[in-house]
């Protein structure tokens, strides 16, 4: 049974996704804008009062409101914030950010819960052993896995420590009273005194002494922690600190090194479990629980291309949906946070509105921050080190990104937005000291170097990787399951230390919570790639800025290299490409199945079995105007489906980068009365700029005709002899060839040197949308070119239009050749935009759904290839409702329309499809001499070479053998599976060897990141253009010649008026600038291929042929006329994009 994908997604729903796709473009508009950034007083009016009305409309749709959190049935208050009410903007970037954050989730978590499912847990042995046996070169055993003092002590210097401060004898004298004078110089130095210590900066105390009030009630009798306050010394001649005491406030005990081992072991369990729940709460109160209403005010009170809201917008993605995730999977019952951490749920929310009602100040900067340490002990303390480096260096990027804006002081008092944020961010009640206005632009830089230093660099110093070091078993852990022994133990007492630890039925629990923090940064979401993205990367007054605080972070990323180096715990959480530009991050480690072993085999078939249940390729047929046309088997996204998910993270994704200048292409448009051929001309004019240059097509002359099917077009081009169109040939005189291609050539001589070609469009007509045939159509027609070598151009030498049975040359009438070029170039439109769908979306679609059902998430081919089939199912499911739809642009502007489009893409599926047809292949059509002088056989040569090198070293790397091929049952289950699906003729049922993959994968990527953005996306705005080359006729051809009184108005052919709105609007739609992270040139510097070490050398192979390739298309085509740089590969997305 045919089943309609659009009985669930489509009709009503699929226009419901459709709508919410449009709102999410709507939030990548307000959240980052590819405008140019400017501050609003240097606006013009009509542009200021545009720019007005935009940030009221925005405020009208999202607010901060008083919030709590329901828990048990019970609410508890939450800070004010924005509520992603149904519908709503906050909920719109909500699911936004979620979806980013998916794209970033850890697929070793389960092999690490499965790990610590394996063991019995009866000893502290037993606890250590499980990092033991998880241990990798990138998973180290964590440092708090070590109890020793030294360590216990270095963690406050880097991991932990966050309130850490100077202390002096008076502070705690009942504390400070435990501690013998010989006890003090036995750990801190020679000499030393506790009233010495704290005298000279030496002494230290981490005060949790009322913590122990956020237990969580229901549960203190078995999961708690105490009030526990540390001492601690830097002995400055070891460069230690060092414990010197801990003091238990619910038992009045102290106790020091010198008390029993297993006590005093205890007693820095007690201490680590209160920080553990400080530090995890306090971290969230800091970041996430701030940014969330100051960027709901940014919001509502700048526009998105105010440069303070593009750069904070920027740096707070994802903490919204951080945010409402906590309040569902942390911060509520029955969760991992309420099962294994001291305060629980509810006693997390006490502490939270705690923290919001005494304890947050906006003053309260890192500079503030790093005075409680003192004068001596930031000389060893990492975290105050390395984070000062971030902190000057961030403060320099910001001082030097807000002087491009502001002059003055004065512009900073006179930027009304920007106050109104201030105004309106001063009446958060949690946000203390956050200043109600700026005076300066030194006032502003400290306030934006802050925010952003503590979302980026802060809150992943106290979170985030670091958690994996400081939540371990048994001596870490977040709680204490055994109440505390009230008295000092007799030496002969038992004290089993294993009582106190995370007991056995929780391990998972809380190894599954921390394996969620620990995820490794791709280069692309790091601190050195922040700005290489919209709006950054368009504003040219920021490049020097830009490359400044690349290279300061470059020597930040070498400082520490260089000074942990050799460490046994060296402290790289604040490295440049260890930290994330926001909160976000992703790992995956590659391996075919043949080569994992026993339970780890078994767990990864069960995987794919698994997720074989959650989605299929189906047969399916889209539905228009109520009748059923039969599409591609490929996946259906019913609701709730795994399909829908992947389509709905994909539409995230593209929402990213939407092309916010189409609504200004589109007023350019209207503003226009088009009369003649030149009032069409004079749009590309009124729009043009050096990042927009007038597009090749709107060029009719012979020569640039020509010269698009060597690059823009010309995709069905190939060689012919005067026996292939006899009919045709014989209107050709031998005088009108050799006028054209060259001193006595004839056709006959023509076709024996392969100097003859034709772009064979002789029965696409009868797709024309049948309803509108009679004003809006595609003739059949047939292009004959020839290759002057002379001249070294391909020139057109006849177009014959089958409907009318005239055939046209160069030495026609001007207006009646120029008509006929027009025809071939509607054919040929309507055929590329079609031929390109099938071959890149409809046809990768079904091939990854087969990937997703036969192969395990981490198989080397799975990996690659869903990187760069991404986007493709959302493009599909978008196409069917934006594109091959009634009343869509499509349908207004395409001679095929919507029902003709459809008609045809089942004739390619069903007729004309091959995946053995490759990029070599295809190439065969135009003979030898041709290439040498045609754009695309050449570069896309160029890249074809380079992706086959690639792909070659790549699968080595996985498969030592053609054996090794054959014995990989996911991948031969793969092929199988996808040669049973009807439109993907060719695809090899089996894999015999190596270079048969490797033939196959590289005619895949080949096809989606380099033959799909030379038939589509930025090259649709050169070649469907006014007047010339629109994708229909809109009167009827002649269907005779003309004599020379006859008139001709070329202008009545073109696309009427009233449809030139949509035509630009639908072509801008595919004019989108790649940003690097997204270029060919950034596919591989994410995971899973980042933490693959064996792939390094590839990469970095594949990057060196990129460059070149760059290069000589770089000097090829500089200087030329209509250069032909779409294949660079810094224009190319990895992925198909659109």
């Amino acid at each position: 049974m045919v089943r309609s994908s659009q009985s669930y997604l489509p009709s009503a729903r699929l226009f419901k996704m459709a709508e919410t796709v449009v709102k999410l473009v709507a939030v990548a508009t307000i959240l980052a804008t590819a405008n140019a950034l400017s501050i609003p007083s240097k606006d013009l009016s009509a542009t200021a009062d545009a720019r007005a009305q935009q940030v009221r409309e925005t405020a009208a749709r999202i607010q901060n409101e008083d919030r709590a959190w329901a828990i048990d049935g019970q609410l508890y208050p939450f800070c004010r914030g924005p509520v992603p009410r149904p519908g709503s903007l906050a909920e719109a970037i909500v699911v936004k950010e979620t979806q980013l954050l998916k794209n970033f989730s850890d697929a070793n978590a389960d092999a690490y819960v499965a790990a610590a499912a394996s063991i019995t847990y009866k000893t502290v042995d037993d606890y250590l052993s499980f990092y033991d046996k998880v241990a990798s070169p990138s998973l180290p055993r964590p440092m708090s896995t070590d109890i020793s003092d030294e360590t216990f002590g270095a963690q406050r210097l880097s991991v932990l420590g966050f309130t850490l401060k100077t202390a002096t004898k008076s502070d705690y004298p009942r504390i400070f009273a435990h501690i013998p004078a010989k006890q003090v110089a036995s750990v801190c130095g020679c000499h030393a005194t506790v009233a010495k210590l704290g005298g000279n900066d030496l002494l230290f105390v981490s005060d949790f002494g009322h913590f122990g009030k956020w237990v969580d009630d229901k549960e203190r009798a078995t999961k708690y922690v105490p009030g526990a306050i540390g001492v601690f010394c830097l002995n400055e001649k070891k460069n230690q600190l060092l414990p010197l005491a801990i003091h238990i406030v619910d038992t009045k005990l102290t106790y020091t090194p010198f008390d029993r081992q297993d006590e005093w072991t205890l007693a820095k369990m007690a201490l680590q479990a209160v920080e553990l729940n400080f530090q995890q709460i306090w971290h969230f109160a800091e970041t996430h629980a701030t940014t969330s209403p100051i960027r709901v005010e940014l919001m509502r009170n700048t526009a998105p291309s105010h440069p303070v809201n593009a750069l904070l917008q920027h740096h707070f993605k994802v903490d919204s949906a951080l945010e409402v995730a906590a309040s569902m999977t942390l911060f509520n019952s029955s969760t991992a946070v309420d099962h294994v951490m001291a305060f629980g749920a509810t006693g997390s929310m006490r502490y939270i509105n705690h923290v919001f009602s005494r304890r947050l100040s906006l003053a309260h900067d890192f500079p503030a921050d790093i005075k409680r340490l003192g004068s001596r002990l930031p000389k060893i303390h990492k975290y105050a080190r390395y984070g000062s480096l971030h902190y000057r260096a961030l403060r320099a990027f910001v001082r030097d990104y807000l002087r491009v804006y502001y002059d003055c002081d004065e512009s900073v008092r006179g930027d009304q937005e920007l106050q109104a944020w201030a105004k309106a961010s001063a009446t958060i009640p949690h946000l203390a000291d956050f200043p109600e206005k700026f005076e300066s632009l030194h006032e502003l830089t400290r306030l934006v170097t802050h925010l952003i230093y503590t979302v980026s660099i802060k809150h992943h110093a106290m979170n985030g990787a670091v958690s994996w070091h400081v939540v371990t078993m048994p001596y870490s852990t977040p709680a204490l399951w055994k109440p505390l022994p009230t008295h000092k133990l007799k030496h002969e007492a038992e004290l089993n230390l294993a009582e106190y630890a995370i007991p056995a039925s929780r391990v998972q629990e809380l190894i599954g919570l921390v394996s969620l923090f620990r995820r490794d940064v791709p280069r692309s979401q790091s601190q050195v790639e922040a700005y290489s993205v919209e709006p950054f990367a368009s504003e040219d007054q920021l490049k020097r800025v830009i490359a400044h605080r690349v290279h300061k972070l470059k020597k930040i990323e070498s400082k520490i290299n260089s000074q942990e180096d050799g460490q046994e715990w060296p402290y790289t959480f604040t490295k440049l490409i260890a930290v994330a530009a926001a909160v976000i991050a992703a790992v995956d480690a590659m391996s075919i199945p043949s080569k994992d072993l026993g339970a780890t085999a078994d767990a990864r078939a069960q995987q794919v079995r698994d997720t074989a249940t959650r989605i299929q390729n189906e047969d399916r047929a889209w539905k228009i105007d109520g009748q059923l046309y039969p599409f591609c088997r490929g996946p259906v996204p019913y609701p709730g489906s795994l399909a829908a998910t992947i389509v709905a993270q994909e539409n995230q994704l593209l929402a990213n980068y939407s092309d916010t200048h189409a609504p200004s292409y589109v007023a350019a448009a209207a503003s226009i009365t088009y009369k003649t051929l030149d009032d069409y001309l004079s749009f590309y004019k009124k729009v043009e700029s050096p990042s927009l240059p007038r597009p090749m097509s709107t060029d009719i002359s012979d020569e640039n005709f020509g010269a698009q099917r060597l690059s823009v077009l010309g995709f069905t081009l190939k060689t012919a002899t005067a026996s292939d169109y006899p009919s045709i040939f014989a209107n050709i005189t031998a005088e009108q060839a050799s006028s054209v291609c060259g001193c006595d050539t004839t056709v006959a001589k023509l076709g024996d040197n392969e100097l003859l070609f034709v772009s064979d469009f002789g029965t696409h007509g009868q797709w024309t949308d049948d309803k509108q045939r009679a004003t809006k159509y595609a003739a059949s027609a047939i292009g004959v070119f020839c290759l002057n070598e002379e001249k070294k151009q391909l020139l057109p030498l006849a177009i014959h239009i089958v409907d009318t049975k005239l055939t046209y040359t160069p030495f026609d009438r001007e207006d009646e050749w120029t008509l006929a070029k027009m025809a071939l170039q509607v054919v040929e439109l309507n055929w590329q935009q079609i031929w390109h769908f099938a071959e890149t979306h409809a046809t990768t679609s079904p091939i990854r759904v087969e990937l997703i059902r036969n192969t395990a998430p981490n198989h080397p081919v799975n990996a690659l290839l869903q990187h760069h089939f991404q986007a493709d199912s959302a493009l599909e499911v978008g196409a069917s409702v934006t594109l091959f739809n009634t009343s869509t642009a499509v349908d207004h502007t395409l001679a095929f329309g919507a029902t003709g489009s459809m008609r045809y893409l089942n004739y390619l599926f069903t007729n004309r499809l091959s995946m053995a047809h490759d990029f070599p292949t295809d190439m065969e059509r135009l003979g030898s001499r041709l290439p040498k002088i045609h754009k695309y056989a050449q570069y896309g040569s160029l890249h074809y070479h380079a992706i086959r090198a690639f792909v070659r070293e790549y699968l080595r790397t996985y498969y030592d053998s053609d054996n090794a091929v054959r014995g990989d049952q996911e991948l031969q289950a793969w092929a199988k599976a996808s040669a049973t699906i009807p439109h993907l003729a060719d695809f090899p049922d089996k894999f015999d060897s190596l270079d048969g993959l490797v033939r196959l994968v590289t005619h895949l990527i080949h096809t989606v990141s380099i033959r799909h953005h030379a038939m589509n996306g930025a090259v649709s705005w050169q070649i469907v253009t006014m007047p010339y080359s629109t994708p229909a006729l809109w009167k009827p051809l002649p269907t005779h010649k003309l004599v020379d009184e006859d008139e001709l108005n070329l202008v009545e052919y073109t696309i009427p008026a009233s449809r030139v709105q949509e035509l630009i609007g639908l072509v801008s739609i595919f004019r989108r600038d790649v940003p690097r992270t997204q270029s060919q040139f950034e596919a591989y510097s994410v995971a899973p291929f980042t933490g693959e070490a064996q792939l390094a050398g590839v990469i970095a192979r594949r990057t060196r042929a990129l460059e070149k390739i760059e290069s000589t298309i770089n000097s090829q085509e500089d200087g030329q006329e209509w250069p032909y740089v779409v294949l660079r590969p810094s224009m190319l997305p990895y992925y198909s994009w659109i």
